[in-house]
């Protein structure tokens, strides 16, 4: 399978993610149509984080952000969380397609009010 178009993009995108600190503990690995999460326990901290919780928050919201590039340049995803039990620095494998992701409105496109003043009513 060939790289899809915007994927690298979409990668780096998603390398803007928030995370706890700022330590940025994640690494990616691009493949042909397929995009991994790795865990960089390097980057914990282990005095503020003692049981890797931030580091996992800090992936995850990592992976969100590269879901949500990867729908806007209309590719799908499937991902695979935890995909090696022997391998727990995996956190994800991203397997993509181009052309056949489900588009989502945003929610705030179906929001209606009443136009009055705050606790008006």
């Amino acid at each position: 399978m060939s790289q899809p178009t915007g994927l690298a993009e979409a990668v780096e995108h998603a390398l803007r993610a928030p995370s706890v600190h700022n330590t940025q503990p994640w690494l990616w690995r691009i493949g042909p149509g397929v995009v991994e999460l790795h865990a960089d326990w390097t980057r914990h901290l282990a005095a503020t984080d003692p049981d890797r919780r931030d580091v996992l928050l800090s992936c995850g919201a990592a992976l969100h952000h590269l879901q949500v590039s990867l729908g806007a340049r209309d590719i799908a995803a499937h991902v695979d969380r935890l995909p090696d039990p022997e391998n727990l620095d995996h956190l994800a494998t991203v397997v993509v397609q181009p052309g056949t992701a489900v588009r989502i409105t945003p929610p705030w496109h179906r929001v209606s009010t009443a136009g009055g003043p705050i606790g008006a009513g």
